[in-house]
């Protein structure tokens, strides 16, 4: 599904942008799952996460990071928002 660019908002993320290291990401979505990050845009050089660099990732992130992510943004509230 294409990225909704009018509402975007940025959510930091236990994931990091393999391009630059950054942790925020852009995208339409909530964080709700890993698989939510796919497309999601690096907010320092744009780089857009794919499925392959984010399940290389999910077997290195510390116990619990995800469900943190997950619990963080419950009810859709974004970084922005907070």
């Amino acid at each position: 599904m294409p990225i909704d660019y009018e509402n975007m908002l940025q959510y930091t993320t236990p994931f990091r942008c393999p391009e630059c290291g950054e942790h925020t990401f852009q995208t339409d979505r909530t964080p709700n799952s890993p698989a939510a990050l796919v497309e999601a845009e690096c907010t320092s050089c744009g780089h857009a996460l794919t499925i392959e660099e984010i399940e290389r990732q999910v077997a290195t992130l510390p116990r619990g990071a995800i469900d943190a992510m997950v619990a963080k943004y419950q009810g859709g509230k974004s970084d922005e928002s907070l």
